[in-house]
């Protein structure tokens, strides 16, 4: 039994390269941004329920570092859908008719965006970490010499989970930064071809 195979000719190395490119930083980046992304979120819902147990006000402190945590993990999430989509449109240079290949303008725009979201996210988290240490370390230099035990100004596990959050989430950020970075920097390595 035969069957008729229709011959797609080969992509050209270039764009096999690009492809590939974008494939392997799509789902490199989707699946470690997903990965911290879900612990700064369980750190982060620590941080807000530690908050909502405690009755005492130096706990509700937090609440600028919470709103950045926030913003940070949200743009978070806008980064790891543009890495799925990275991968998608990898797919799409495989086509066999050469206009249904996503063109260069396009694909670094979708990669640019994807890096103006990360570069959001670094601020938002970067914002959110400095606003729980800020945070952590009035309430350790108000707490020194007080042996009464107050816990008015002690440091609370909020705090630390706030932190935690935070830092998770600038690190999350950095790496999609990083990686849209690097791959633009290899796209524009390849000559100016249309792709």
């Amino acid at each position: 039994m035969t069957r008729d195979f229709e011959l797609v000719p080969p992509i050209p190395a270039e764009l096999q390269r690009i492809a590939d490119n974008i494939k392997w930083s799509g789902l490199i980046g989707f699946w470690v941004q997903l990965i911290l992304g879900i612990v700064s979120v369980l750190a982060l819902a620590a941080s807000i329920f530690s908050i909502g147990a405690s009755t005492t006000r130096s706990n509700t402190d937090s609440g600028a570092a919470v709103f950045f945590a926030v913003g940070g993990l949200i743009a978070l999430a806008a980064s790891a859908y543009l890495f799925l989509r990275y991968t998608r449109m990898a797919r799409k240079f495989y086509a066999s008719n050469p206009a249904q290949r996503p063109r260069r303008a396009e694909t670094l725009k979708v990669i640019g965006i994807g890096r103006i979201i990360s570069l959001v996210g670094t601020l938002l988290s970067i914002a959110g970490t400095q606003a729980v240490v800020g945070n952590v370390l009035f309430k350790a230099l108000t707490q020194t010499g007080n042996i009464s035990g107050q816990g008015s100004c002690a440091v609370a596990g909020a705090d630390i989970f706030g932190i935690q959050a935070n830092t998770t989430a600038l690190t999350a950020n950095f790496v999609g930064l990083a990686i849209t970075l690097w791959l633009l920097n290899r796209l524009s390595s390849i000559n100016n071809k249309q792709t």
